[in-house]
């Protein structure tokens, strides 16, 4: 028997039909070995099965270059590609054939010598003895002999990851990645703030005279505890938007139709140190006496006239540390307001973890009241709050003229910022109200409130789409098993159809595999806009139409359109519609998701 043809399980990609001629390939020095007439009979039987497929397993050395064939050889042998022998008297050399009528899986490059992505034949017992022996070879989703079944793959990991979006998973798990979430941190320590400056406001006493005592009074186990928490919480929150305004710029989060967010925070910022500010104004201290005055000279107001009015000024600060951080949340809720499913509730993995963090410190490092405020004196040395107050220093390292224009500068550019991008504009996704029912799940699942219902038909606000294609993903009429001509579906991208993507597959099979992979991820495959663009029903007709296995690859651990891996998650997992049919069966791995035909 030829030794470079084997009739494994490795070797059969897919599913064949005894009558196609890809099914009766044969070794093209099969012929010139001499066999008995029963082997040659057990060799047709195992050939005309729809499981048999060879794979040639060529050597690379010289020897192997040319195999040796008979003249009987037919055209159609080729281990990869086309192989075809030319007739030397009673045997004959494999020549170099056209690579013309080489069928290359998608992705491959043609040569006389097979294709560029197609691996390299190893033997049984070769696979089986490396199996053993490499431990890195016996990964979570690898197991002997190989799984032949059909199977669908949603990969999360495989594909283009930013070093800046995932910067945090390579220092701690995934779950435990605090850069993903900061924006739900800065909910989280808002209501952390506002809780333990509720308990505040209640011992605190609102007078001149009694405003300094009052704090100096809270016991330590409990008042001071939470004095120390709302003091490192607030520069914790400094610290969390400017991580996460920082991650937004680097990620290129902030134009078109991510423009009204990023405008919309850009005053979030002013509020959240003013409110700081006149926090630290009302201990009443030599502390809130070195930025009371600071802010005045920044303001150009005169010092003296202020200090005569202290007692109605003291009543207005207390005001205005509680009107603030109301704007604040307002602000915040318009931050959101064109977020489909917002992330405004952290982890509560990650929400403990703060929380506890917070309260060591106070515990290592309580908050401590300074001296007695004293319009008499002037501070001289100060233990300043650098995250809140670093704006007082540098007033005094330049000028009250430079700080605004330092900050008044800033913040322009920041508004302007998304006008500055010359990044082409997506075409928006239309609607076809002949074949919109209106059943809402473009609606439910479109990640920036772009689509609504109006008169029981879907409607998109083209400002606001992304193009992303998520809608189309989730109509009901994106099916490809629909017997008409064009695929004309409710909700669609004019420049990647659902039609298109439905042609594409059918070009592509029959074939042993078919990937369909996000615009963010490399490699070869069938190209959409989002994973959650695919519908879960063009999985199905891949693998009822020839397909032996089909892979989905996202973008990364991060979806470049919010929700995309989290909707397709819950499609693949029959918990939101459109869901995969329970003609497949479902196998989940870590963040991989295995279907095979039941």
């Amino acid at each position: 028997m030829c030794r470079s043809w084997r009739s494994s399980a490795i070797s059969r990609p897919r599913r064949a039909s005894p009558r196609s001629p890809r099914a009766r390939r044969w070794c093209a020095c099969r012929s010139s070995m001499p066999q008995s007439a029963s082997r040659n009979a057990a060799g047709a039987r195992r050939r005309s099965s729809p499981r048999w497929r060879p794979t040639c397993a060529r050597r690379s050395t010289a020897r192997a270059s040319a195999p040796r064939c008979s003249s009987s050889s037919r055209s159609t042998a080729r281990p990869f590609c086309a192989a075809r022998c030319s007739p030397r008297g009673s045997s004959a050399t494999a020549t170099r054939p056209s690579t013309s009528a080489c069928r290359c899986p998608p992705g491959g490059t043609a040569s006389w010598r097979g294709c560029a992505t197609a691996p390299k034949a190893i033997s049984t017992t070769a696979r089986r003895r490396r199996w053993s022996s490499d431990p890195g070879a016996r990964s979570s989703s690898t197991s002997w002999p190989p799984r032949v079944a059909s199977s669908f793959v949603l990969d999360r990991e495989i594909g283009d990851r930013p070093y800046f979006r995932n910067l945090g998973n390579r220092v701690c798990p995934q779950f435990l990645e605090p850069l993903r979430h900061l924006g739900a941190l800065g909910y989280w320590l808002f209501w952390l703030l506002a809780a333990s400056g509720i308990y505040l406001y209640i011992r605190f006493d609102t007078s001149l005279t009694g405003a300094y005592d009052s704090i100096d009074r809270l016991e330590w186990w409990f008042g001071g505890i939470l004095r120390s928490v709302h003091r490192y919480a607030a520069d914790a929150f400094v610290v969390v938007v400017a991580a996460h305004l920082v991650r937004e710029l680097l990620a290129g989060r902030f134009r078109g139709f991510r423009a009204f967010s990023w405008i919309s925070g850009v005053p979030l910022v002013w509020l959240l140190y003013g409110s700081g500010i006149v926090g630290t104004w009302l201990v009443w201290d030599a502390r809130a006496q070195f930025s009371f005055i600071a802010t005045l000279e920044w303001m150009h107001m005169p010092v003296s006239s202020a200090e005569q009015a202290f007692d109605r000024l003291f009543s207005f600060f207390v005001f205005l540390h509680l009107g603030v951080p109301l704007l604040l949340l307002a602000g915040m809720w318009i931050h959101v307001q064109r977020l489909g499913r917002p992330a405004t509730v952290a982890p509560g993995v990650q929400a403990l973890g703060m929380t506890l963090s917070l309260l060591v410190i106070s515990l290592i490092k309580p908050v401590a009241s300074a001296a007695r405020w004293d319009p008499r004196t002037v501070p001289q040395a100060l233990d300043i709050d650098w995250l809140m107050l670093f704006a007082h220093p540098l007033m005094y390292a330049t000028s009250p003229a430079a700080l605004w224009a330092m900050a008044l500068g800033l913040t322009a550019l920041l508004t302007v910022l998304p006008y500055l991008s010359r990044k082409p504009k997506l075409v928006a996704a239309r609607v076809d109200p002949a074949n919109c029912n209106g059943c809402g799940r473009c609606v439910a699942d479109c990640p920036y409130e772009a689509v609504s219902v109006v008169s029981g038909k879907a409607i998109v606000l083209a400002e606001r789409c992304a193009a992303c294609g998520i809608c189309a993903g989730a109509c009901p009429s994106s099916t490809p098993f629909r017997s008409a001509r064009e695929l004309v579906s409710g909700i669609d991208l004019p420049d990647l159809t659902v039609h298109g993507l439905r042609r594409r597959l059918r070009g592509a099979l029959p074939a042993p595999e078919v990937v369909f992979r996000c615009e963010q991820a490399s490699g070869p495959g069938i190209g959409v806009r989002c994973i959650a663009m695919l519908p879960p029903s063009f999985v199905e007709y891949a693998l009822r139409n020839g397909a032996r296995s089909v892979k989905a690859v996202g973008c990364g651990a991060e979806c470049a359109y919010r929700l995309g891996l989290a909707l397709a998650d819950e499609r693949f997992s029959r918990r939101r519609d459109p869901k995969l049919r329970p003609t497949v069966r479902v196998k989940r791995k870590d963040n991989e998701y295995s279907f095979a035909l039941r």
